[in-house]
């Protein structure tokens, strides 16, 4: 591999811990209050939600997928931190991440392309 001019993709992780009563009020924040923000920045390349469930608590992971400039997406990430917070009583995590690679295909099985969210 050789090395690249270009700037890497940027990832925002948000993960945070909620029981079962709490799981969809927090996903609902992200669908309703979140991605449209995000929708409307020009660097937001996507988005992918993750759910462990462990004995009793659900671990919510959320992506976010960026065009190198996290520093346009700061007051919608607060905002998604902040209705997490309201919403599930949970403190959200926060971190940054380069992305060093990956594939996604545009539709699966189910029928699912880039602009149909699950």
């Amino acid at each position: 591999m050789e090395p690249s001019n270009q700037r890497p993709m940027k990832c925002r992780e948000v993960s945070f811990f909620v029981d079962d009563a709490h799981r969809e009020v927090a996903l609902e924040a992200l669908t309703r209050d979140v991605l449209p923000k995000f929708l409307q920045l020009p660097n937001f390349r996507g988005y992918v939600a993750l759910l462990a469930v462990h004995q009793v608590r659900h671990e919510i992971i959320v992506l976010s997928l960026w065009d190198d400039d996290l520093e346009a997406s700061e007051d919608a990430s607060k905002a998604f931190v902040g209705a997490v917070l309201g919403a599930a009583g949970t403190n959200p995590i926060r971190r940054n991440f380069d992305i060093l690679g990956a594939m996604v295909r545009t539709e699966d099985r189910f029928g699912r392309g880039p602009d149909k969210p699950t």
